[in-house]
């Protein structure tokens, strides 16, 4: 009986989970769609309105960046109330008021009550250090003491580990490909479902490779007999590490969770569904994370990544194609385009070639997973998916690199 209830605590924890998800993606969708709905709230009054309200002054400030943009960024930062914001989101519309300079914006914070920090808000302001220490001033810094934040060192040496570049042995890249995951009881839901596996290499200017195994463990192949595999980019078209906000795609390992509801925002997404990506929950010691990877690969530094992006606050992490244009031949990643951190598919006519990955993806998804191959059936796609970079080498990762190790 108990076992039965935790099942039922865990899924409503997780559909809750989704549903926020949901509407914080949503929020930022009415935010970018009008503007004027920026100012009709008071901070602390929804946290989802919140992160949504900065994850869009951010992309105005550090992606778009038109001078109608850092207009309305300004404006919006000049009546914006932090007080009840949490740390992270603090720390970021510092960086933001720093970044544009304006004598009419005013410091707040007197006091960071660094006493009271939680590991989310270490991570974030170690990240912000690591990448934006120029738009933290001298000012800001002061006020925030080291000292008083509890565990600051084991929580900046997990950090610093994340950082670490590995370099896969032969025998480690075999023993994950050849692993098969025993489900601790959170996971359970996740049993016989299909496994993506996508390979990378440090410099995510070169495309990886994403293979996959069905619902009962066998590697899918195609029609030839042929290791079945696809091309995919894990690059952020900001330069950023996966550590922030817009970066890279983190490695690590990540529960796939059926797809969007419908295709929007062709431009940006493409004209097909985007599939969910969401971070392992944390757990005591990462036991639920450490039980899906051999023993072999955990003491490297790859699914640290994952843990600290999760732990700094990154989401909406997605699988998806795009209607955006790769106009350069010349780059590495063509014909992909880079994304704001999610996994890009291929999408759009190439000299010649027409490609359709992303759709091609679900369908093959749905053979592994049994399903009869329909639009409908697109929401049952369940299964998780490993991302690893394995090494430094300065080129695409070819099935020809992975095939010799099944």
């Amino acid at each position: 009986m108990k076992n039965w209830l935790l099942l039922v605590v865990l899924i409503g924890q997780f559909q809750t989970f989704a549903k926020d998800e949901q509407r914080l993606e949503n929020l930022i969708n009415e935010y970018i769609e009008n503007s004027k709905g920026f100012f009709n709230w008071n901070s602390g009054e929804d946290v989802l309105r919140e992160e949504a309200q900065v994850t869009v002054l951010w992309d105005k400030v550090f992606d778009l960046g038109s001078p109608e943009d850092l207009a309305e960024a300004s404006l919006t930062l000049q009546g914006l109330n932090t007080q009840n914001f949490t740390v992270p989101n603090k720390l970021k519309i510092q960086v933001l008021k720093n970044k544009l300079g304006s004598d009419s914006f005013k410091n707040e914070i007197a006091d960071w009550n660094e006493s009271k920090w939680k590991r989310s808000d270490v991570l974030s302001y170690l990240s912000l250090k690591e990448n934006y220490s120029k738009f933290l001033s001298a000012e800001d810094m002061a006020l925030i003491n080291e000292e008083r934040i509890s565990n600051f060192k084991t929580i900046k040496s997990d950090f610093q580990k994340a950082l670490a570049k590995d370099e896969w042995s032969t025998d480690q890249v075999k023993e994950l490909l050849t692993f098969d995951p025993k489900l601790r009881r959170s996971l359970r839901s996740y049993k016989d479902k299909v496994r993506l596996f996508m390979f990378c290499r440090h410099n995510r200017e070169h495309p990886c490779l994403l293979m996959m195994k069905d619902s009962k463990g066998k590697w899918v192949k195609n029609s030839s007999g042929e290791f079945w595999h696809q091309p995919k980019l894990g690059l952020s078209r900001h330069g950023l590490p996966s550590h922030q906000v817009n970066g890279d795609t983190p490695q690590g390992i990540y529960t796939i969770d059926s797809v969007m509801p419908e295709a929007n925002r062709r431009l940006v997404f493409g004209k097909y569904r985007r599939l969910i990506l969401n971070f392992i929950n944390s757990s005591r010691n990462e036991a639920d994370l450490l039980s899906l990877m051999p023993k072999l690969t955990q003491g490297l530094s790859w699914w640290r990544e994952g843990t600290v992006a999760r732990d700094v606050g990154r989401s909406l992490l997605r699988i998806h194609g795009t209607g955006m244009i790769n106009t350069d031949p010349a780059s590495s990643w063509y014909p992909f385009y880079p994304t704001s951190g999610c996994i890009a598919s291929r999408e759009n006519s190439y000299d010649g070639v027409k490609y359709r990955d992303q759709q091609d993806l679900l369908n093959e998804m749905m053979q592994a997973a049994g399903l009869r191959v329909s639009y409908e059936n697109e929401t049952m796609l369940k299964g998780l998916l490993y991302v690893v970079d394995i090494d430094s080498q300065e080129r695409a990762v070819d099935i020809s690199d992975l095939a010799p190790l099944l």
